[in-house]
């Protein structure tokens, strides 16, 4: 199954509730990158999200996850960028791994 065929199985389910509900929004979905995928895959990401925001669908933003010592912070910053200008939200996990900070310290500093 491919990204966009299991993100379109999630809006699905998404759509069904929202309209048991009287239509009205309640739930969104944010498409989830891992600090492990490489760039093709984040940006593979991003565009799924524009693409389906833009056909209507309920996709609210996009997320980074994943282990905070994998990846490099510097390449996920235009697929943000790339995120924010379609209008869509972006959030970050960064404490998923015991002793986050000290790790997170010790990247910042390098």
């Amino acid at each position: 199954m491919s990204r966009e065929e299991y993100l379109r199985v999630v809006l699905g389910e998404v759509n069904d509730y929202n309209s048991i509900r009287g239509g009205e929004r309640k739930v969104g979905v944010i498409v989830s990158m891992d600090r492990k995928m490489d760039g093709f895959a984040m940006e593979e990401c991003v565009a799924l999200a524009k693409k389906l925001k833009e056909e209507g669908e309920p996709v609210v933003g996009v997320d980074l996850c994943g282990n905070p010592t994998a990846g490099d912070p510097k390449t996920f910053k235009r697929h943000f960028e790339e995120a924010k200008k379609a209008g869509l939200g972006v959030t970050l996990h960064i404490a998923e791994v015991s002793d986050a900070t000290a790790l997170m310290q010790k990247r910042s500093s390098s």
